[in-house]
């Protein structure tokens, strides 16, 4: 193993956009880049212990998507990708917190194929760490968008890695929401752990993540949720 970390990063990533009223606004993506580039830290070898590459994965392909999503919500996306207007609400697509926009099957594609890059780098042992800051897109269940999140990037990379051999996979998630759609798409997978760490549901979307939460009866233990109440 190389021991180089990668920087997936395709600036085509930013037309992840739902528009200039959502909290999720792509700037957070641009500025992030920026200050990679600020701090020196793409500049190669010289820029630290092993240098840093920056690298572009091409899109997930509908093989791929289909590791995680059901082929009838991939094609929901496709056609609402085409037409935002005629979006299919039961999919989750074209809400308030999910607005269907022009070419969103191809970004939310290209993201997800980044973190199955990256996968794929640390896999074949091309680097050790690697990192998509553009994913983490956590919450899309196998069947819906939900949370801001159209295809599921992190659930993608450990279906690729399932694929690809690995016999146990360990997921840790710290973002501040419940880490759902990745519980959801291994709840009954033994091989992989999901750990996440969050705001207690009784406070925070999505509402789930309890403790009890501990996965299916043929992959008990395979879910661990530690929620954490806020401090009054």
């Amino acid at each position: 193993m190389s021991g180089r970390a990668q920087l997936m990063w395709d600036e085509a990533v930013t037309g992840y956009d739902f528009g200039p009223d959502h909290p999720m606004d792509p700037v957070r993506l641009a500025l992030t880049r920026d200050l990679v580039s600020a701090f020196g830290l793409d500049n190669g070898p010289g820029s630290g212990a092993e240098g840093l590459e920056v690298v572009s994965a091409k899109p997930a392909g509908e093989s791929t998507l289909r590791l995680v999503h059901r082929e009838d919500y991939v094609e929901a996306v496709k056609a609402a990708s085409g037409d935002p207007g005629a979006a299919d609400g039961s999919y989750g697509l074209g809400t308030m917190d999910d607005p269907a926009f022009a070419g969103m099957h191809e970004v939310s594609a290209l993201i997800a194929g980044q973190s199955v890059g990256a996968a794929e780098a640390v896999w074949r042992g091309d680097a050790l760490h690697a990192v998509n800051f553009a994913g983490g897109l956590h919450h899309a269940m196998p069947g819906g968008a939900s949370g801001f999140c159209i295809y599921n990037d992190a659930s993608l990379a450990i279906a690729r890695l399932l694929e690809l051999g690995a016999e146990r996979v360990a997921y840790i998630d710290v973002d501040v929401h419940h880490g759902d759609g990745v519980q959801a798409a291994f709840w009954e997978d033994p091989r992989v752990l999901t750990i996440s760490l969050h705001e207690h549901p009784r406070t925070l979307f999505p509402q789930t993540g309890w403790p009890e939460e501990t996965g299916a009866e043929s992959a008990q233990g395979s879910a661990v949720n530690v929620a954490l109440s806020l401090i009054q």
